[in-house]
């Protein structure tokens, strides 16, 4: 039973360079892009890919998450393949991959697939469902439509060299904070992770991942954590048209969770997509971070 669970543990975090596969079944789904899988006989929430589904009270969201279930139904046999990360997962049913058939059913929006290798065909996918106005593209058409009294703007003209200085302003002695949790009735199990990126005065960098489960099943799932060091600095940036200052954090890898385990060598480079908006708020892709004064840096 031990070997079995390490295996699968295994599979299930190797990184994006080797993205591994496991075969799991379906316990139900949870939303439109969330579901609960067993692994093993160890339970576990996935959440797809490239996929964000309305939630709860929003447009679509009782049809989306019926879409998933018809997908797959209780006891289903799947597929979870890995990607630039170990929290969210592909997932193939029967050769059939239910991330893209979501956004072509336009029961989704695409989600941070700018670093994913399937990110061309998810993005495709959610093209053809907008093209066609199918699911949420034509239920909540007004929601994706901009404001008709505000008159389109020209994008100011600011020198790379300025905008990269002002994220770097914006960044420098600050850490940015994540926080998610399970979602649903937790019947079986909830989980909550906390992610946290450190931008230091110096030109150093952390990111340290804490993760516990809480899980109603004999085989209890271990809780993780990681902790990254190396250097940082902002690669591109630019102001956009509603004043929102985008760019691209490159981060030098010098040790870490990923270097000790053999995922990663000392100088690898990843990047992060970062955006400042006007509101105060910060966001990694589209999911949005705190941002405050670091305690252990300058």
């Amino acid at each position: 039973m031990a070997a079995a669970l390490a295996v699968a543990a295994a599979a299930l975090t190797a990184p994006s360079a080797h993205a591994a596969t496991t075969r799991a079944k379906v316990i139900r789904v949870i939303n439109g892009d969330s579901v609960r899988v067993s692994v093993t006989r160890t339970a576990r929430t996935v959440r797809l890919f490239g996929v964000d589904s309305p939630v709860r009270s929003e447009c679509f969201a009782a049809e989306a998450a019926t879409a998933l279930r018809r997908m797959l139904p209780r006891g289903t046999a799947v597929r979870l393949t890995t990607d630039v990360s170990s929290r969210r997962l592909y997932v193939q049913r029967a050769g059939k991959l239910v991330n893209e058939a979501m956004l072509a059913g336009g029961f989704a929006t695409i989600h941070q697939a700018g670093r994913l290798r399937k990110g061309n065909r998810l993005r495709a996918a959610e093209a053809r469902a907008k093209h066609s106005g199918r699911g949420l593209w034509r239920a909540c058409a007004r929601l994706h439509e901009p404001p008709a009294s505000v008159p389109p703007v020209a994008p100011p003209i600011a020198p790379v060299s300025t905008a990269r200085d002002q994220l770097t302003s914006a960044l420098a002695g600050r850490v940015l904070r994540h926080f998610e949790s399970s979602t649903g009735g937790c019947q079986t199990g909830c989980f909550q992770s906390e992610e946290a990126l450190e931008y230091c005065s110096d030109g150093t960098f952390s990111y340290d991942l804490k993760s516990v489960a809480q899980v109603i099943l004999p085989d209890p799932i271990e809780p993780e954590q990681r902790h990254e060091e190396g250097t940082w600095r902002v690669r591109d940036a630019t102001v956009q048209a509603d004043g929102t200052l985008a760019g691209t954090i490159a981060v030098t890898l010098q040790r870490g969770t990923s270097i000790e385990g053999g995922q990663a060598t000392p100088g690898t480079v990843e990047t992060q997509p970062i955006a400042l908006t006007p509101d105060g708020r910060t966001l990694i892709g589209n999911e949005r971070w705190l941002r405050e004064a670091s305690q252990h840096c300058a």
